[in-house]
């Protein structure tokens, strides 16, 4: 699994056979926005990297970074994988506000008339806004089906640090509940995110979980121990995480996994109120990419020895 993670999470060194598709005319921000997802692509750092993947698409808005949906796609020809990679926050206090928006109803669409799942469900208002009500889902869709179609043998993997992946784990709810079986005709629709905050509420927990156990999806949700962004946010216990939990330990500490098996589960602790507002100095310090890369590299024989299919196994009692 280490090899599956650390490629699916950090940047890859791309051939450079692009094109970038802004929104909207104009605007500086597009253009500082693509420069600063060329350079998280491009920079000097090749662990897990492939030599051979390409990036397909640029996208972003010409809104404030922190603010709008960047993302961009790209190519694996050695992996076989199309993967969707979305920018998180350009500052961390952009946390403070991220983390006390209300809950927006939104239309479940994994919820017919046969599987006794919510008609609504419950999500982050500033993720929803930025994925949901801008179209980027049936735009991204859009621009990743022809893709597929072209190397009908490749995997779709979805990726994301901080806000990127939070909207990673909402993006890849959304396509496994598409219709369409041609983004998970080769195996289950695979998110990788990093040091994500909660996304919806128990009833996206129940569909998402839903989709996990139909084998349209499958999600390692890997965050650092002390940082308390993936704690966020919790007003009153409405907001649930999903997925697999990998917790990256201190020292050698073996990594800890965790799932949501039951009713009652929850994820570590609830963070108070005060505490979300005033926790920025430890979000900049356990929060950041380097962090995880590096204790993805203390834990590189332990997951080595595993898969994220097996780990679902496991935690559903179908393996030792």
């Amino acid at each position: 699994m280490f090899r599956w993670i650390v490629s699916s999470l950090l940047p890859h060194r791309p051939h450079f056979g692009m094109y970038f598709t802004p929104r909207k005319d104009g605007g500086s921000n597009v253009a500082e926005s693509a420069e600063v997802v060329h350079k998280d692509l491009s920079e000097n750092d090749n662990i897990g990297r492939t030599s051979d993947s390409v990036i397909e698409v640029i996208q972003a808005d010409i809104e404030e970074v922190s603010r709008s949906c960047v993302y961009a796609i790209t190519k694996h020809e050695e992996q076989k994988r199309v993967v969707v990679i979305f920018r998180g926050t350009s500052n961390s206090g952009d946390w403070v506000k991220d983390a006390l928006i209300m809950q927006k109803k939104v239309i479940n669409p994994a919820s017919n008339e046969s599987n006794g799942l919510k008609e609504k469900l419950g999500l982050h208002g500033g993720f929803a806004k930025s994925l949901l009500e801008s179209g980027n889902v049936q735009k991204i869709l859009s621009e990743v089906k022809p893709i597929l179609e072209e190397n009908p043998d490749f995997k779709l993997f979805i990726t994301g640090h901080s806000l990127g992946g939070a909207l990673a784990t909402l993006f890849g709810f959304y396509v496994a509940a598409n219709d369409d079986p041609i983004y998970s005709k080769n195996g289950p629709i695979q998110i990788f995110s990093a040091s994500s905050p909660r996304v919806g509420n128990k009833a996206f927990r129940d569909s998402f979980k839903y989709l996990e156990e139909r084998g349209k999806l499958r999600h390692a949700r890997i965050y650092n121990a002390r940082d308390k962004v993936p704690l966020l946010p919790y007003v009153g216990g409405f907001y649930k995480h999903v997925g697999i939990a990998i917790k990256l330990r201190f020292r050698d500490l073996p990594i800890a996994l965790d799932y949501p098996r039951y009713e009652g589960w929850i994820q570590s602790t609830r963070v108070p109120f005060w505490e979300q507002v005033t926790s920025t100095l430890e979000a900049v310090k356990f929060h950041g990419c380097g962090l995880i890369r590096n204790r993805l590299l203390a834990a590189k024989n332990e997951l080595a020895t595993t898969t994220l299919e097996l780990e679902y196994k496991r935690m559903w009692g179908l393996s030792d």
